[in-house]
């Protein structure tokens, strides 16, 4: 009897089957043979693709054609473009919130200051980098205070008399009679903030946040026109309208930018001369 191995199926080649082992019955032997020699009925997978002329390679996988990967870089680079677009415009938002948080603190500072009198504020003059009167109707100015890092004596040197000269009433009659309209002008540096913004050191530091405040004090006189006249001159007398209008960033060329925040108040009390100095003003309760 002839039976064929796996390998001798496929070469078609005849070969004798090996010699029965003493002891085992011709049936056992041949269930043996037939079980290890005749090839599965059920062609494997290497076979199917023998029988079908296709051999399958080990770069033969599942992978990104070229086309894919084109498409998958495409969309990647677009999503790129549109953040890198959307980036400068939301560091701008971020500055201006920023910038306007310092404002409000800085607006609500100088407000209480000037209302209350303010004597003690030593550390303004580290940060008031200029004092300007400024002349309405002639809209001329002349500078009360100017910082000079090589003058060690400047013209004001305390907190007290800088306060005292923003607290300048905005309209005054002179004993000839003539009418004055001013508004005082400072130029000051941020105290709060991020260091970079607020400087260190010297008071002209180019990386300080500076803005631009203008002040206008003028007596209440928006009574009602029904009072007494004696009523409304007693009410102007010990009522005050603060306007403080900031303005930032002051640029290195001295201009300022488009930035504008307006605060008001009414002071209730007296805004007297002081005692020592004419030219210096302090409300009194």
């Amino acid at each position: 009897m002839i039976f064929f191995t796996k390998k001798r199926a496929v070469e078609g080649e005849r070969v004798r089957p090996a010699r029965r082992p003493a002891g085992q019955s011709y049936s056992a032997y041949l269930t043996h043979e037939l079980a290890t020699l005749v090839p599965d009925s059920r062609p494997s997978a290497g076979r199917r693709e023998l029988r079908t002329g296709r051999i399958r390679s080990q770069s033969d996988s599942a992978a990104f054609t070229l086309v894919e990967i084109a498409i998958c870089l495409g969309i990647i680079g677009f999503a790129l473009v549109a953040i890198i677009g959307i980036l400068p415009a939301g560091l701008q938002v971020q500055r201006d919130n920023r910038e306007d948080t310092i404002i409000n603190q800085e607006g609500t500072f100088l407000m209480e200051a000037i209302r209350n009198g303010a004597e003690g504020l030593f550390e303004l003059t580290n940060r008031v980098e200029e004092v300007v009167y400024w002349d309405v109707g002639k809209a001329s100015s002349w500078q009360v205070f100017d910082w000079d890092p090589q003058k060690m004596d400047p013209e004001i040197d305390t907190g007290r008399e800088i306060i005292g000269r923003l607290s300048t009433p905005s309209e005054y009659t002179l004993p000839s009679g003539t009418r004055i309209t001013n508004e005082m002008r400072a130029i000051i540096r941020a105290r709060t903030g991020a260091a970079v913004d607020v400087g260190l050191g010297d008071v002209t530091s180019d990386v300080a946040f500076s803005y631009q405040v203008r002040i206008r004090n003028f007596e209440y006189k928006n009574s009602s026109p029904h009072y007494e006249q004696e009523f409304r001159d007693e009410l102007a007398d010990y009522l005050h309208e603060l306007r403080l209008e900031i303005r930032w960033p002051v640029l290195p060329n001295g201009n300022v930018g488009a930035g504008r925040q307006v605060f008001r108040s009414l002071v209730s009390g007296r805004l007297i001369p002081d005692k020592d100095d004419s030219e210096l003003y302090f409300f009194q309760p």
